[in-house]
């Protein structure tokens, strides 16, 4: 017997999402692969809640088997799972369960009778900061991220971010995020190098949402702050000064049955 599982996306960010399953190093591993499986920048494990909160319960790896503590896009996909399950409703504030701890969580449709996709948002906490050097900071938005200011975006410059910080001991010694951020043509500009899937992804949830409470730390009185990733544009909405909102489009994509054996 199979693996039914649903396959979502966020800003470009693709995730494959089982619901009530259990779930080893080498499952993930082989349904994440690209070649040989579904193909995913990490997969999500979602459980329902005993109440109303959580109502549900959201456990995430990173396509090389490790666990990750949050995902920002994830949790934006689980939560368009979660409605089509039935469990919340379009519009509706929900608090669900990571293994960082609580958040809160809504999806609405993109149109009248759309149940697939539209706009999702997730709160997330800034847990430290620190500037690393006149171009760089660590910012902890749910997991670890090196933001690093760059004139342009250009390769050159993302491979230099990355093979200076990825391993970074002094920053953290499981290893970091990395991003480059820039202005062009009047936007905010992000391209990450997530760890766990060791390359560059089109978007990156908590790294949209750690760059967007660092620029709303350098302009107060800012209601929201737009970045441009690769996979399209994300919001950051501050709640208070160390929490906000990650908001931007999601869907899912189709729903199918894993018959590679587990």
């Amino acid at each position: 017997m199979g693996l039914w599982f649903w396959k979502g996306e966020a800003s470009g960010n693709d995730f494959v999402v089982l619901v009530d399953e259990e779930v080893d190093e080498e499952v993930v591993r082989r349904l994440c692969d690209r070649h040989r499986g579904i193909g995913s920048d990490g997969l999500l494990v979602l459980t329902r809640g005993e109440g109303e909160t959580p109502v549900f319960r959201m456990r995430f790896w990173n396509p090389d088997g490790s666990v990750a503590t949050f995902c920002g896009n994830g949790a934006r996909v689980a939560l368009l799972v979660a409605g089509r399950l039935g469990w919340i409703s379009p519009g509706r504030v929900c608090w669900f369960e990571a293994a960082d701890g609580m958040h809160r969580g809504w999806w609405e449709p993109a149109g009248s009778g759309c149940w697939s996709g539209g706009r999702a948002g997730v709160s997330l906490r800034i847990r430290t900061s620190r500037q690393l050097d006149s171009e760089a900071v660590y910012v902890h938005s749910g997991t670890h991220h090196v933001l690093v200011r760059v004139s342009r975006g250009n390769d050159e410059l993302f491979r230099r971010a990355v093979a200076r910080w990825r391993w970074a001991r002094s920053v953290s010694p499981e290893g970091t995020n990395v991003s480059i951020y820039w202005e062009e043509g009047g936007k905010v500009h992000i391209r990450t190098y997530e760890k766990g899937v060791e390359g560059e992804t089109l978007s990156c949830g908590t790294a949209v949402a750690a760059l967007g409470w660092w620029i709303s730390e350098q302009s107060s009185g800012r209601t929201f702050v737009a970045i441009w990733t690769r996979g399209g544009e994300l919001v950051w909405r501050p709640i208070d000064r160390f929490q906000g909102w990650l908001e931007g489009a999601a869907q899912l994509v189709f729903r199918g049955e894993w018959i590679g054996g587990v």
